[in-house]
């Protein structure tokens, strides 16, 4: 569960029913990481994926309420998929900016 960028539960120690729903109610994201180890079609993409790609592949799911985000601006290391199956959203993608990762 996440609400401006701030995880209030984990796999460690995960959310009730009751408080996913008041969460979601107040407007927080529920997030499923690593989806594909709890919804076996979802698996078997990610498995077939990683065969034909030869690079690891997972997947986490969000649910997020109309007029909402989950994180605010940012980006993220790994190469991404993004497949929004309900609802709609207006997606925003930056300019790539050169960052110099070297050591001095």
């Amino acid at each position: 569960l996440v609400k401006n960028g701030e995880t209030h539960f984990s796999a460690q120690t995960p959310a009730t029913w009751e408080e996913l729903e008041q969460g979601f109610a107040e407007g927080a994201s529920i997030i499923l990481s690593s989806a594909q180890e709890s919804h076996w079609p979802l698996g078997r993409l990610c498995s077939d994926l990683e065969h034909e790609l030869l690079t690891w592949v997972w997947a986490n799911a969000y649910v997020t309420p109309p007029g909402r985000t989950a994180f605010e601006a940012h980006w993220d290391d790994t190469d991404t998929l993004i497949v929004q199956l309900q609802g709609e959203k207006e997606w925003r993608m930056c300019e790539r900016v050169p960052v110099d990762l070297s050591k001095e």
